[in-house]
């Protein structure tokens, strides 16, 4: 709306219908066209609502009307003043608290992502960004559900810069494992100049993005890497300059109620919080409403962590998380593992506990098959943690049974091709350890733990 306010025209006159995909634009137009003129709040609303009941086809809710009213009204007029002829191009700003109608988030992915906000989804390469980015962008151009959310995704198009994939090698087979709507997913590959193929920036082609976004219902826009799409004289480092390129486009994000996913990598710096680890300047946070952050269970490694590590529009969400197993992709929902136990996971000091507990259950378990039990008090008297003893468990490929034997119940350990490993009729005669139960016979049951 502050380009149209200062365009030195007026809007297009509007000769028919407006239709599906062009009455925001098209009424925001007519709004900046009133406001320049002088024209209030109020006034602009009044003519904005009647324009949308007798042109547009079909009509926009009141609401939505209202809102493009408030956000043209927040910029100042145009003032012509005969002893200043700078005036027009230095304005400042200002809006009266009072005049301005609290609206509620409108969420995306509820307390995850918004419409109308700018967000970084950020990870270590290879830890599942792209497919999580993948997985939204199926919830919404096919209607489906999200983890954590009430009801069904808002439906619509996304818009998508990838320069780092193929997209026939890449990016559509993970369209099509995550079932999306291939038809309403919209790659961007570059621009064309003169002819000539180049290279999208955000610094020097908003317009022509925000151009694109008038002609379709988008609801997502991904930024794969964002860093690709700065421009060649934008240092990554320095926050106002990072700033300048990323508030216009947080202010497109607002003008076209879409929300916007910039994905990033993480630095190598150990130990830092996940928000100091983003690669490049703070700014890149500063100006993101949400920070969300994709890695590796430090358990289970087909399982992949979503955890929200910074929100200024909501309440900080439970961590989701998802898995990646044999070219599928599958929602798991709310885990209690975050960021930081991913990143402490990754670091020196556990790989070396990791290597240390793997060494403890090899020899624990060379002889055969053991208790449970004694394998944790074992591994707690070896100061072995019992997230770590599980790691080494699943990485190891340790075996699980239960054992039933009357008012006995308990689970064994063994691992996996070990001539030692008891039977299931020795299972039955191992030291007893009694607990609460009450099955009348003693069986064998292979179920994992």
């Amino acid at each position: 709306y502050q380009a149209q306010l200062g365009a030195k025209r007026t809007a297009k006159p509007v000769d028919g219908d407006i239709c599906k995909g062009e009455r925001n634009s098209t009424l925001a137009s007519i709004g900046g066209s009133l406001r320049r003129r002088g024209l209030d709040q109020g006034a602009i609303l009044e003519t904005l609502l009647g324009v949308n009941r007798s042109k547009c086809k079909p009509s926009l809710s009141d609401r939505e009307v209202e809102k493009i009213a408030s956000s043209i009204a927040r910029y100042a007029p145009v003032v012509k003043d005969s002893h200043c002829n700078n005036i027009n191009n230095r304005q400042l700003v200002v809006v009266k608290a009072s005049d301005v109608e609290p609206e509620e988030i409108q969420w995306l992915w509820h307390e995850r992502l918004a419409l109308g906000k700018l967000s970084l989804m950020v990870g270590n390469p290879g830890q599942g960004k792209s497919y999580a980015s993948c997985a939204l962008a199926a919830a919404i151009t096919r209607g489906g559900k999200l983890p954590s959310h009430e009801g069904d995704v808002v439906q619509g198009d996304v818009l998508m810069f990838a320069v780092e994939d193929g997209i026939a090698d890449t990016i559509r087979p993970r369209l099509d494992i995550v079932e999306a709507n291939a038809s309403k997913v919209h790659i961007v590959p570059g621009k064309k100049e003169n002819g000539k193929d180049k290279h999208i920036s955000l610094e020097t082609d908003l317009d022509l993005i925000e151009e694109h976004l008038r002609k379709g219902n988008y609801k997502l826009i991904i930024l794969d890497p964002v860093n690709a799409y700065l421009g060649g004289s934008i240092d990554s480092y320095k926050d106002s300059e990072i700033r300048s390129v990323l508030s216009p486009v947080a202010l497109m994000a607002e003008r076209h109620n879409v929300a916007i996913i910039c994905i990033m990598h993480l630095n190598k710096s150990q130990g830092a919080n996940v928000i100091y680890r983003i690669l490049g300047s703070i700014g890149y946070v500063g100006v993101a409403r949400t920070v969300l952050f994709v890695g590796e269970h430090p358990v289970n490694y087909q399982e992949r962590i979503i955890d929200c590590v910074k929100t200024n529009i909501g309440n900080t969400p439970v961590p989701i998380a998802f898995e990646l197993d044999n070219g599928k992709f599958l929602w798991i929902g709310e885990t209690d593992v975050g960021a930081n136990d991913v990143l402490n996971a990754q670091g020196g000091e556990a790989k070396s506990a990791l290597n240390d507990a793997e060494h403890f259950l090899r020899e624990e378990l060379s002889d055969g098959t053991r208790k449970q039990k004694e394998i944790s008090k074992a591994a707690e008297d070896a100061n072995i943690s019992k997230r770590t003893l599980e790691r080494a468990k699943t990485k190891l490929k340790v075996e699980s049974r239960f054992v039933r034997l009357d008012k006995q119940r308990y689970w064994v350990w063994e691992l996996p091709n070990n001539p030692k490993n008891a039977s299931g009729e020795q299972l039955a005669i191992l030291p007893p350890e009694t607990q609460k139960g009450d099955t009348p016979q003693a069986q064998y049951s292979p179920y994992p733990e």
